[in-house]
C-alpha cells in the first residue's frame, strides 16, 4: 500500500491512498481472467494438458487478486497530520481513529536490501506505521519528501493516547478484578476459497503443464489436499471456537478462545499465549509491509521490540533468517482478521489502557 501527499498546508499534511494497489489488483485480476479464456477450448480438445495449465493459472492470479483486494481494507483511505488537533487522523470510509502527536517520534526511512524504500512513522514504543513508497510504484525522492513531512508537522506538542471508543463488535467486561475483552470470530468465507483455489490452481497447473508422471499426479494431487485440509481445519476452528477472549489480570495477560461466552464463563477458554504484564512494554496495531504484521494487535516486551526494529535497521544474512523467523512468529499475536482498521486502533488502545490500570 502507498500514500501520495495531496495537500502539505500550514495545518497539517494530508495523504491519500494512491491507485497503485487498485491498479496492481485490477492487472492481477485481467491476467487471471486472460488465462481462463484459452483454458476452455483446449480442455475438450484431443490434448487437454495445456488447458489445464491455463486453467490452473487463471485460478491463482483470480484468488490472488482476491486476497489482495481483501488485505486493502487494513489501510485508511486517507491519513491526516492535523496540527491544530495535535493528532494523527486515520480515516476509513465510514469512521475514523486517532492517535496523539505526544506518541510519535518523527519519521523514518528504511531502505530494502535489494533496492527502494519506505518512509515510515515511527512511534515513541516503536511500532511502525509504512506511509510513502519511494522508487518503483512511489516518488523518487525520499529525502526531499521527509523534509517536506517534517517541516509540516509539529509532534513536539499533544498529548498521547486519545481517549477511544470500543469497537460494537467487540465487548470488555469485568470479571473477578480482571478485564476481559471478548468478540467473535469474522469469518470470510471469500478468503477461504480464494486460499483453496490457489492452492487448486498450483494442482491444476502441475498436472497441466508436466510430463513426469509422479509429479503430474502425486504432487498436483498434493496442493489440492493440502489446501482443501487448510481450508476445512481453519474454518472448523474458527466456527466451533469462535469466540476470542484477551484476559488482562494483575499478574498476567492472556490470549485464547471459547465456543461462546457462556462456555468461557462455565469453564474458560482455549489458552494460546500467555505474557507477564510487568514485561510487557507496550502493545502495537502497525502498518508495517517490512515485517507483514498485519492485521494482529502485538503485546510486545523488550525482545520483541528489538526484533522487529531489527528487521527494519539491519540486514540479515542467511545464517541469521532462521533464527530470526522463529522468534517473529513466536511473538504475541491477537489475530483481528476481516475488521475495519480504524476498530482495529480503538481496541488496541482500549487494551493497552487496560494493561497500564492493572500495572
Amino acid at each position: 500500500m502507498n500514500y501520495k501527499i495531496i495537500s502539505p498546508e500550514s495545518e497539517g499534511v494530508i495523504l491519500k491512498k494512491t491507485a497503485f494497489s487498485s491498479i496492481f489488483f485490477w492487472l492481477i485480476l485481467s491476467i487471471g481472467l486472460f488465462s481462463l479464456l484459452p483454458s476452455l477450448p483446449v480442455l475438450f480438445s484431443e490434448n487437454p494438458g495445456a488447458g489445464f495449465g491455463f486453467l490452473g493459472f487463471g485460478l491463482v492470479f483470480i484468488s490472488g487478486s482476491l486476497i489482495l483486494k481483501g488485505a486493502s481494507r487494513l489501510f485508511p483511505e486517507k491519513i491526516t497530520f492535523d496540527n491544530n488537533s495535535n493528532r494523527m487522523i486515520l480515516s476509513g470510509k465510514k469512521k475514523s481513529a486517532y492517535i496523539g502527536y505526544g506518541d510519535i517520534e518523527g519519521f523514518r526511512l528504511y531502505r530494502f536490501p535489494r533496492g527502494g524504500s519506505f518512509i515510515y512513522l515511527k512511534k515513541k514504543d516503536g511500532a511502525p506505521f509504512d506511509l510513502i513508497r519511494c522508487g518503483t510504484g512511489g516518488t523518487k525522492k525520499p529525502d526531499e519528501t521527509i523534509r517536506l513531512l517534517e517541516s509540516k508537522t509539529t509532534f513536539d506538542s499533544g498529548k498521547a493516547r486519545p481517549e477511544c471508543a470500543m469497537p460494537e463488535w467487540a465487548s470488555m467486561a469485568d470479571n473477578a478484578g480482571r478485564t476481559v475483552f471478548s468478540w467473535n470470530e469474522r469469518i470470510s468465507i471469500i478468503q477461504f476459497i480464494s486460499i483453496f483455489f490457489m492452492f487448486a490452481g498450483f494442482g491444476l497447473s502441475i498436472y497441466g503443464l508436466s510430463d513426469n508422471q509422479f509429479i503430474k499426479y502425486a504432487v498436483s494431487a498434493a496442493f489440492t489436499v493440502v489446501g482443501c485440509l487448510y481450508v476445512l481445519y481453519h474454518l472448523a476452528e474458527k466456527t466451533i471456537f469462535r469466540l476470542n477472549v484477551l484476559v488482562v489480570g494483575v499478574k498476567d495477560v492472556q490470549y485464547g478462545s471459547a465456543r461462546n461466552l457462556d462456555s468461557f464463563n462455565k469453564y474458560g477458554m482455549r489458552i494460546k499465549k500467555t505474557i507477564n504484564i510487568y514485561e510487557i512494554k507496550t502493545t502495537w496495531y502497525s502498518m508495517d509491509q517490512v515485517a507483514g504484521n498485519f492485521p494482529n494487535i502485538l503485546i510486545m516486551d523488550d525482545k520483541a521490540i528489538h526484533l522487529l526494529d531489527d528487521i527494519r535497521t539491519r540486514n540479515y544474512s542467511v545464517q541469521d533468517i532462521k533464527k530470526m523467523l522463529k522468534e517473529y512468529y513466536g511473538l504475541f499475536k491477537i489475530p483481528v482478521a476481516n475488521r475495519d482498521l480504524t476498530d482495529l486502533v480503538n481496541l488496541e488502545q482500549a487494551i493497552h489502557a487496560a494493561i497500564e490500570e492493572k500495572r
